[in-house]
């Protein structure tokens, strides 16, 4: 039989090779492609993006609440002085490119770090805004939280 001929029949045909192997052939259908893969593919990418999409919400969220309970908190320099021991040498528990850390005690007993500008300080107005802006958005067991500023 012609090759040609046999992928005319719709019925099946069977022969026996010279090896003992059994050979069948059936009649040739166009295969199609499964759109599955990329189906998948596209439902997990959006998955994917709507969940950093609510992640990030939240914690721009958080972050802003966060900026304005510091914006909120104001104190004079004359209760930070009074926390600070009048920002005695003693209570200095570092210093940094704006100035000094000291160490106070609100009246209400919250213990509290107060940085105090220095005039000396080679590092602009920007920057210390830039530095106070991410002490109120950041979080961390080593960070300090930012209850307000004179």
């Amino acid at each position: 039989m012609a090759l040609s001929y046999l992928q005319s029949q719709s019925v099946p045909v069977s022969s026996e090779s010279e090896c003992g192997v059994e050979v069948t052939t059936s009649p040739v259908t166009k295969e199609h492609k499964p759109r599955t893969y990329p189906l998948i593919l596209g439902i997990a990418a959006l998955i994917l993006s709507l969940t950093f999409m609510i992640f990030g919400a939240f914690y721009w969220k958080k972050c802003v609440r966060n900026a304005d309970a510091g914006k909120r908190g104001s104190f004079s320099l004359k209760q930070l002085k009074v926390a600070t021991d009048n920002f005695d040498p003693l209570n200095k528990i570092g210093e940094g490119g704006f100035g000094s850390v000291y160490k106070g005690r609100l009246p209400d007993g919250t213990l509290i770090a107060v940085k105090k500008l220095s005039s000396k300080s080679c590092q602009g107005n920007k920057e210390f805004v830039n530095e106070i802006g991410m002490i109120a958005c950041l979080q961390h067991p080593n960070l300090v939280k930012l209850y307000g500023c004179c």
